[in-house]
């Protein structure tokens, strides 16, 4: 390819390309939120906000499925298992995973890891 001159045209161009590039950067970096991760331990109950609702998640002994109390059913839960909602709770059933993750709300990822 033959070296041209910079044309004003071409140098406007440049620059404006640039700008939209370093703007959209910009933009982003001010305006991107993470996700919320949380890991629990399963040997004991763990704690988690939801919407500024204090959740409590649980596993009894042997139990075949994890309790989240107090509920909203209207919370989304994206998981790998049966759910079930019950007068405030949502019962996660599972195929005694060691590891099981969740998103809740689309913005909450809770990793559960326990002893089947």
């Amino acid at each position: 390819m033959a070296a041209g001159k910079l044309t004003k045209g071409r140098l406007v161009q440049i620059l404006i390309t640039l700008s939209v590039l370093i703007g959209a950067f910009i933009w982003r970096t001010f305006t991107y939120e993470s996700d919320i991760v949380v890991t629990c331990r399963m040997d004991k109950p763990c704690q988690l906000r939801v919407e500024g609702e204090l959740v409590t998640v649980s596993r009894k002994e042997n139990a075949a499925y994890y309790t989240f109390s107090p509920w909203d059913e209207h919370w989304e839960v994206e998981v790998n298992g049966k759910t079930e909602f019950q007068a405030g709770m949502l019962l996660l059933f599972t195929n005694d995973e060691p590891r099981i993750d969740l998103k809740i709300d689309r913005s909450i990822t809770l990793k559960l890891i326990g002893t089947p």
